[in-house]
């Protein structure tokens, strides 16, 4: 699937309201594009050790992901503006 993907830990301490809605405000506004190709790779995420962006969403039980490069060349036109904002917004949460 994706390699040497292990599970991923989140905190057990919420975030507040305004982080909350700040990061639903990716889900609300995922794109098409994604939604209409899940699980897949997009570019050669952390080929040459440039890290990656994986999203993903797990839905009544269900994982659906979207492994990401970070180099802006290999992204297709219909995400670039999403990934510039989910880009934003995980500074603005951390």
């Amino acid at each position: 699937m994706l390699g040497a993907y292990t599970q991923m830990k989140f905190s057990s301490v919420p975030l507040s309201n305004d982080k909350y809605l700040l990061a639903k405000s990716l889900l609300d506004s995922l794109p098409q594009y994604l939604t209409n190709n899940p699980n897949i790779t997009i570019g050669c995420p952390d080929c040459t050790d440039q890290g990656k962006i994986l999203i993903e969403i797990k839905s009544n039980g269900v994982i659906t992901y979207w492994n990401i490069d970070t180099n802006t060349k290999d992204y297709p036109k219909e995400i670039e503006s999403y990934i510039t904002k989910l880009k934003k917004i995980v500074e603005e949460l951390n």
